[in-house]
């Protein structure tokens, strides 16, 4: 489902001539995943669609995908900083 959101985001900034700017993707509510691992070995496809954690999500099929993302939670505030220092370095390019 949130694939097919993230299309129709891609498409609306390319109808708006936005294409061309640094594109951050940021993956929120994060504080919804378990804290605890799971089994790692469906982390390899889109298709196995697993059930992350939190701390699997760095090394998830989303995050190669998408390099150029963060995952936050904004209700607990996890990775705000990060995700502000990610911006910063987006704007100065």
């Amino acid at each position: 489902v949130f694939l097919d959101q993230m299309k129709t985001v891609s498409e609306t900034l390319n109808s708006l001539g936005c294409s061309d700017k640094p594109i951050i993707k940021i993956f929120n509510k994060i504080d919804l995943l378990p804290e605890k691992e799971i089994e790692t070995d469906s982390l390899i496809t889109e298709e196995s669609k697993p059930i992350l954690c939190q701390s699997q999500l760095e090394n998830s099929w989303l995050k190669r995908e998408y390099p150029a993302s963060i995952f936050i939670s904004a209700f607990k505030k996890t990775n705000i900083a990060e995700l502000k220092s990610m911006i910063v370095k987006t704007l100065q390019l």
